[in-house]
């Protein structure tokens, strides 16, 4: 069983790292009391609201999809399409590739291609560098054991000029024809909020 000045300390990590902690520090700490009160009820109730909390805080991705790779590579053939609609044009919004790759992959960085197909038919094509560690090797992102997370913004502050259905194809663009290690690939629509 798992003590609850472990679970309180873990809290305290967690706002730590989302830099939550000034928000709901007062938050935490009534869930601390009543961990330490033993009210098991409320603990659970406090628990849930935190969680809630949490995830009331994050990016407000309109669309987000994810496509695993196969363990056997990434080929030049193995392009990834994410379609995803937009409706008003007067909303700004960030995108995002959020990269999984194993920590013994290859290269400090890796490029890609990514097409865009806009509603009247028309397409963009862009060759883009994804940098995955910095100069001295150290892998940027989230990783945790032999995997790391990536989010990599790819175009902040954009508008669409259109409504409709848009198609973002993302090809492997390296220099091999087979890329090891990348295991996902996310491609991500984060709307502002004003």
């Amino acid at each position: 069983m798992i003590s609850s000045s472990y679970i309180v300390n873990r809290i305290r990590v967690l706002l730590i790292e989302y830099r939550f902690f000034d928000k709901i520090k007062s938050f935490s700490q009534q869930m601390a009391l009543a961990v330490a009160r033993g009210t098991h009820a409320s603990s659970l109730l406090m628990a849930a609201l935190f969680l809630l909390t949490l995830t009331a805080c994050g990016p407000s991705y309109i669309f987000e999809e994810t496509k695993p790779i196969a363990e056997d590579g990434w080929s030049y053939n193995d392009t990834l399409n994410f379609n995803f609609e937009i409706v008003d044009t007067s909303t700004i919004y960030d995108l995002h590739l959020i990269l999984d790759h194993k920590d013994d992959f290859a290269s400090q960085n890796t490029y890609v291609r990514l097409k865009l197909r806009f509603p009247d038919g028309k397409r963009t094509d862009e060759q883009l560098s994804l940098q995955m560690a910095d100069a001295f090797g150290v892998w940027l992102g989230d990783c945790r054991g032999e995997n790391c997370s990536l989010d990599i913004p790819i175009q902040t502050g954009a508008y669409f000029s259109q409504s409709g259905n848009y198609q973002l194809t993302v090809e492997q663009f390296s220099r091999a024809e087979l890329l090891y290690g990348i295991t996902a690939l996310t491609f991500a629509l984060e709307e502002r909020i004003p």
